[in-house]
C-alpha cells in the first residue's frame, strides 16, 4: 500500500481518456494536491473520472469536471475500498 492511485488504477478510472504527464523538467511537489495538479487533467477526463468512480458505486453529484466536495469524497471512498492513503487526490 503507497498511499497513491497506481498508473493502472487511474487508467481503469479515465477508461479511455488520454493523460499527458508534465513535459516541463520542473520539479513536481510531493503532496497528494501537487502531484494532481501535475498530471494536467483535462476538464473532459475529470468528467470521465467523475463517471467512473460514480459507476463503481462512489457518488460524485453531477459529472461536470469540477471536483468539489462531493467528489473529493468519493475519490476518499474508492481509495479507502482500494486499501490507499485516504487523500481526496489523483496521484
Amino acid at each position: 500500500v503507497t498511499g497513491y492511485v497506481t498508473e493502472a488504477q487511474l487508467r481503469v478510472l479515465l477508461r479511455g481518456a488520454v493523460v499527458t504527464p508534465p513535459t516541463d523538467d520542473g520539479e513536481v511537489g510531493t503532496s497528494p494536491v501537487a502531484v494532481e495538479a501535475a498530471l494536467r487533467l483535462t476538464r473532459t477526463q475529470r468528467v470521465e473520472i467523475q463517471r467512473q468512480l460514480s459507476s463503481l458505486g462512489f457518488d460524485t453529484g453531477v459529472a461536470d469536471g469540477l471536483w468539489g466536495s462531493k467528489t473529493r469524497t468519493a475519490i476518499k471512498s474508492w481509495q479507502r475500498a482500494n486499501r490507499q492513503s485516504q487523500t481526496g487526490y489523483l496521484t
